[in-house]
């Protein structure tokens, strides 16, 4: 393409609205493919700014039950269990829930393209009447990027159970009320022939008593039995020591066996026991713990 001669001793006229050349500007074939990809570079930092934002913050990595930039949704929420329930929490859809005999089953699918950890996550079983039933710990349970799998647990009450809601619990447990007596603060765990007293001052544990009602009837066959009754036999021969009283009764078909212990004198550790906690524990925490292994408080 042929150059325009420059222009030379270019005169502007004084009639108003008469046009005058001064220049032209150079038309380069670049300028349009410039301009498009200018736009496409706008169009790509605008699609993929909420991933960035997560990347870079961390909003992404859900190792806490509830990562920053996830939206809960049914978290909490009552369903009737049945196979058509969905449960949304964050970036996991809990579907195809199914109770048989005393197993649960629920189909977890991870939609986001991260590992999930379902840490502090929760499954809730009422009766019909909303009251709590029994939980569920899945917090050992891991979803890989978009991964699906089937979880399954077994599980007491079946006969009650027909509701389901999925929480996640990060170091807040539901409130518990305790029983008021002689000025301390009471709360009683229990599951079959094993019940855990448990004595607070203003919330914060003090002492356990443990009592064990074991007959004949509960076991399959006699020597069973007699292996449980030597067992605390030998622990009520073993105390007391300072801080631990126990005492040991039985007849013919059956025994009871008493232990309390003073946490303010024994360290919780030293008593080969899962359902003794440490000194100052908190009631509210304890009763969660509890349910998680099968026992009713109240």
């Amino acid at each position: 393409m042929a150059k325009r001669p420059k222009l030379k001793n270019i005169q502007i006229s004084n009639q108003e609205l008469t046009p005058t050349t001064i220049g032209y500007l150079e038309n380069k074939q670049k300028g349009p493919f410039l301009l498009v990809v200018i736009f496409v570079i706008l169009f790509a930092t605008l699609y993929y700014l909420p991933n960035l934002t997560e990347y870079f913050t961390g909003a992404d990595i859900p190792n806490d039950g509830n990562p920053a930039g996830n939206i809960v949704t049914d978290e909490g929420t009552i369903f009737m269990i049945n196979h058509d329930t969905k449960i949304t929490i964050n970036h996991i859809e809990f579907s195809k829930i199914n109770l048989e005999g005393n197993k649960i089953s629920i189909f977890a699918n991870n939609t986001k393209d991260a590992i999930v950890a379902l840490e502090n996550y929760y499954i809730e079983l009422y009766n019909k009447n909303d009251k709590l039933m029994e939980r569920v710990d899945l917090s050992n349970e891991t979803l890989n990027k978009f991964g699906k799998r089937t979880l399954s647990y077994n599980i007491d009450n079946q006969e009650e159970i027909v509701k389901i809601a999925i929480i996640i619990m990060n170091n807040k447990y539901p409130e518990v009320n305790l029983n008021e007596e002689n000025g301390s603060q009471f709360l009683s765990c229990s599951n079959d022939s094993y019940t855990y007293k448990y004595e607070f001052k203003e919330k914060k544990l003090k002492k356990v008593i443990k009592t064990v009602n074991l007959s004949k009837n509960d076991f399959n066959d006699e020597n069973s039995y007699n292996s449980q009754f030597q067992k605390y036999l030998d622990q009520a021969d073993k105390f007391p020591i300072n801080g631990i009283v126990s005492s040991f009764s039985n007849t013919l078909t059956d025994f009871t066996f008493t232990q309390s212990v003073d946490l303010i004198v024994v360290f919780a550790e030293n008593v080969d026991d899962p359902f003794y906690y440490a000194l100052d524990e908190s009631a509210d925490k304890i009763a969660f713990q509890n349910s998680l292994k099968k026992y009713k408080c109240y």
